[in-house]
């Protein structure tokens, strides 16, 4: 599917910028989608913090997925996994000014006032859905790398 459109459905369907992110790969990893679901139902609005943007995060779960780290010793998987989150952050900045969700969105939905703003403005499908189809356009490539 077309990550615009994926990304469109994902958040007008309520998933947040992880779950569409995660979901889109998640059975290429034999993940399914309720488990996607689940994994990253809190990493949405920057893990509920305005911190790194949910469409980063849910790229960075795909990434360990497809490094396939299952030993916590293993150092190749890991420098393998800590290169290729690097690549994608760096690719991400390169289209948006920040990684990290007040910055993106331009409030802070930690507050009452800035969750009701961004709910009020739809942000979080206007502005958000590009994130999650950029997230994904890049980790397409990156996985083809």
């Amino acid at each position: 599917m077309e990550s615009r459109r994926y990304a469109d459905e994902a958040m007008t369907s309520g998933m947040n910028c992880a779950q569409a992110v995660l979901t889109f790969f998640a059975g290429d990893y034999g993940l399914s989608e309720a488990d996607a679901l689940r994994i990253a139902a809190g990493f949405g609005s920057g893990m509920r913090m305005a911190s790194v943007c949910g469409a980063v995060t849910g790229a960075i779960m795909v990434l360990g997925l497809h490094h396939s780290m299952t030993e916590a010793a293993n150092a190749e998987a890991k420098r393998n996994t800590n290169a290729a989150t690097a690549v994608f952050t760096e690719r991400f900045r390169a289209i948006h000014p920040t990684v990290m969700c007040e910055g993106l969105l331009g409030l802070d939905v930690t507050t009452p006032e800035g969750l009701a703003h961004a709910r009020e403005q739809g942000l979080f499908v206007s502005q958000c859905r590009g994130y999650v189809a950029d997230a994904i356009d890049i980790l397409k490539d990156l996985l083809k790398e």
